[in-house]
């Protein structure tokens, strides 16, 4: 599980199941434990939403909240005014900070007209990032049994991450 190779050796009273520490400007693995161990993701899926949202809304658009992003279940923005135009900045703020579900939502129609088109377009960056463990089926992750990735697919996806908020 452990690789004897990594720089940083950690101990635990009990491990993660699966973990990826990376320098994230060099990309070299300082500590691994079964990074390729495929496990539910949650809102780290957000990420991929954030990733393909900054790809395909330039800064400076709005973001319309519709009635389809107001019936979301878990964590939210919570404020957000249907029939609104919000910022795509704020609510990019909105929804990797509070991990709003319903920006999750707002964001996915506003990039790609509806979240099913949304969600094909996810796995089709994940293909063409080359993470291999990783599957998504809906822009929250909110309970969602069909969202699955492994440490190594997200710290691939971290540095992206990064890459876009960055450009």
């Amino acid at each position: 599980l452990d690789d004897p190779r990594d720089a940083v050796r950690l101990r635990f009273g009990k491990p993660p199941r699966s973990a990826l520490l990376f320098d994230l400007d060099t990309g070299r693995v300082l500590w691994r434990r079964d990074p390729t161990r495929v496990l539910p993701i949650a809102s780290l899926t957000k990420m991929m939403t954030a990733i393909l949202v900054a790809d395909r809304v330039p800064r400076g658009h709005k973001v319309l909240v519709t009635k389809e992003a107001l019936h979301y279940k878990g964590s939210a923005v919570g404020l957000l005014p249907r029939g609104k135009w919000i910022g795509v900045e704020t609510m990019l703020h909105g929804l990797l900070l509070p991990s709003g579900n319903d920006a999750a939502i707002a964001l996915a129609q506003r990039a790609s007209k509806t979240v099913p088109r949304f969600v094909r377009l996810m796995n089709a960056r994940a293909k063409d990032m080359g993470l291999l463990c990783t599957r998504f089926s809906s822009p929250d992750g909110f309970q969602d049994r069909g969202n699955h990735s492994c440490a190594a697919d997200l710290a691939a996806m971290s540095s992206a991450s990064v890459s876009s908020a960055a450009g």
